[in-house]
């Protein structure tokens, strides 16, 4: 196995191995990180607006889909990066960056198998997609005006 490798697991559900190649070649890997593969048309955004341009069946509407479909096609959302229909992902996917697994690799052909694999340039730059969204640094945000002025309540007593 090496990274970008497609599995399913015994409920059928797909996911694609995110560990690095080296890491498992090397025997370096305790643990294999993997992430879901979803069909594109399961995901909440997708499906709110295909519902909203079935009810209402407007010009609007249908934009509303186009723009959500094409967000994940040309992955514009930092979680998802697209998938097309290929080999053992045989509908229209996104891999989800958000629902990981990590399983130990001496317990990982347990319950899952191999089925294909991504084209190697295609697995760098899920790699490289998966470690920027990983590495964002963003911070919380909080209300400025009250944090300042319970600063200088405290530095003015």
């Amino acid at each position: 196995m090496k990274g970008g490798a497609i599995l399913i697991d015994d409920n059928d559900d797909i996911y694609i191995v995110l560990t690095p190649h080296c890491d498992l070649a090397n025997n370096k890997a305790e643990f294999i990180q993997i992430a879901k593969v979803e069909n594109i048309f399961n995901l909440e955004r997708v499906q709110k607006a295909v519902s909203k341009h079935k009810i209402n069946n407007s010009n609007s509407s249908k934009k509303s889909v186009e723009t959500s479909l094409g967000n994940m096609v040309k992955n514009k959302l930092s979680r998802y990066h697209y998938l097309p229909k290929s080999g053992p992902v045989n509908v229209p996917s996104v891999i989800d960056f958000q629902k990981l697994k990590s399983v130990e690799q001496n317990k990982f052909s347990d319950g899952y198998r191999v089925v294909g694999t991504v084209a190697e340039s295609f697995y760098k730059d899920i790699l490289n997609r998966f470690s920027i969204n990983y590495s964002r640094q963003g911070s919380p945000d909080y209300d400025f005006e009250n944090e300042l002025e319970s600063l200088l309540a405290q530095a003015t007593r």
